[in-house]
């Protein structure tokens, strides 16, 4: 009981930090953006089609402006040596982090797919909803990643977008089966799958360089 409650406060003091060191500010601007879209685009009845296009040309830019300053936020406030100085690992930190932002990100995204369907939107909630979250999650990662070892947050953010225009406007030509917006063609493609792999070893890099370097 006492390991376990020794965790549970553990838990609780980084969520509690992390929430700190994150602000307030990209999370506002992220639900801003969800409401906006929400209202923007009528989702009365709206098609697996209409939905897909919601999910994976806009509400996966969430990743962008939520990911690609999280394993960088110490630098901009001057205290990484003291971080790295820590008993804890800093990894640990931005690990938790990672899954914290994640997770908002899967519930903003769900937030808009139950609407559309309490408003009689006709498709597979879990499917457009995976689908867009793994495309947010993928464009929020290449930032990061460009962020991790630039240590430059206009480099990130533009990586971020340089990442979904090139989708966007060559449609997969050179990513192939790692297209980023394969629900527009018209379902979950087994290459959804490898894109939420190639996302999660993004991650797993991150992780592994902030692990070394603390």
């Amino acid at each position: 009981m006492r390991r376990l409650s020794d965790a549970t406060s553990h838990a609780a003091s980084l969520l509690y930090y992390n929430a700190k060191t994150i602000g307030y500010v990209p999370f506002l601007i992220a639900v801003s953006c969800t409401v906006v879209i929400s209202l923007i685009f009528n989702l009365r009845f709206i098609t697996y089609t209409e939905m897909a296009q919601i999910g994976e040309l806009y509400l996966s830019l969430l990743g962008i402006m939520l990911m690609p300053h999280l394993t960088i936020i110490e630098d901009a406030d001057s205290i990484h040596e003291t971080v790295y100085a820590k008993r804890k690992r800093h990894a640990l930190t931005v690990s938790f982090r990672i899954l914290q932002t994640v997770a908002l990100l899967w519930l903003l995204i769900l937030s808009v797919a139950l609407l559309a369907g309490n408003q009689g939107g006709d498709f597979p909630m879990l499917e457009l909803t995976g689908g867009s979250w793994i495309s947010a999650v993928c464009l929020g990662a290449a930032g990061m990643t460009a962020a991790t070892f630039s240590r430059n947050i206009a480099a990130a953010y533009m990586t971020g977008f340089l990442y979904y225009v090139l989708e966007m406007f060559t449609k997969g030509k050179y990513t192939g089966d790692f297209y980023l917006f394969s629900l527009l063609k018209g379902s979950f493609e087994p290459g959804k799958w490898l894109l939420a792999a190639g996302a999660a070893g993004l991650l797993a890099v991150n992780v592994a360089y902030v692990w070394r370097k603390s």
